[in-house]
């Protein structure tokens, strides 16, 4: 029997060699019932379309992961795939939660598991929220690397990590003066009546490395500034002196699958 390896982490509470972990308990059963593992794939979106378009061509007759949620955590996506999969005539089998898609009990069993799964999601969105709030009410910044600014972590000596080193307690943001330079020049120029096109033209023009210049993307919208960019900029607040925090959400849309941004239930600035 002709077997694929499919394994996922959900969250950045979890280390990429989880992938690692679930292919080992994968791979322990598949010597044990003697099948032969033909490929394996981790769950990055793109992956996990091949896996199923794998199924579809039949290029293998078992798909073995640690649990089910390493499908998905979504409760209806999860019924939706496993029964794509097993009208295909694929056999799941999940090695950490017992999961069989030949027992008869397995409609039973993915019906407490779907439910199960999105509570914890439920209930790890609530707990990173709840710890985020409280990092910005210590005024410690929560969110990714803003245009003109550095991370610089917080550390305390008197809280050692399992290294040894330091426990970091926090970030805040620090003035890279190179790119402050820029942010400077753009709301001088807005305020002399350019247009936010206009100014994004004139950083591209003299090679101004743009927010977006790291981004290890395959595809882009475009390799330099763009109007809107600078636009984002000049309207977020933090470059007056204001911190924003809990300004807005992301939702996933049932349908398509993606994740929308909407503000947020309580919006605060200090």
């Amino acid at each position: 029997m002709k077997v694929a390896l499919y394994a996922r982490f959900s969250t950045d509470l979890q280390r990429i060699a989880s992938i690692e972990d679930q292919f080992r308990n994968c791979r322990k059963r598949a010597e044990l019932e003697g099948w032969q593992v033909v490929s394996g794939s981790d769950g990055n979106r793109p992956q996990y379309r091949a896996m199923l378009e794998a199924a579809a061509r039949r290029e293998f007759d078992i798909l073995l992961v640690d649990d089910l949620s390493r499908l998905t955590r979504d409760s209806v996506e999860c019924e939706r795939v496993i029964r794509r999969l097993e009208f295909s005539g694929l056999r799941i089998v999940a090695t950490s939660d017992g999961y069989d898609s030949t027992s008869k009990a397995r409609k039973v069993h993915r019906g407490f598991k779907g439910p199960m799964n999105e509570i914890f999601l439920d209930d790890l969105r609530e707990r990173v929220h709840r710890g985020l709030t409280g990092q910005a009410l210590k005024r410690y910044w929560c969110g990714g690397r803003p245009f003109g600014y550095r991370l610089k972590p917080v550390l305390d000596p008197s809280r050692l990590d399992v290294y040894g080193q330091p426990s970091r307690i926090g970030t805040v943001l620090e003035i890279d003066d190179e790119q402050a330079a820029v942010v400077r020049e753009m709301f001088t120029r807005f305020a002399e009546g350019a247009s936010c096109l206009t100014i994004a033209c004139e950083l591209n023009a003299r090679g101004v490395p743009s927010p977006g210049s790291t981004w290890k993307r395959t595809t882009r919208r475009c390799k330099g500034w763009m109007g809107s960019a600078v636009r984002v900029i000049l309207k977020n607040p933090l470059y007056c002196g204001r911190l924003r925090w809990n300004a807005s959400q992301f939702v996933r849309d049932p349908d398509s699958g993606k994740h929308k941004r909407r503000r947020g239930p309580k919006a605060a600035c200090s």
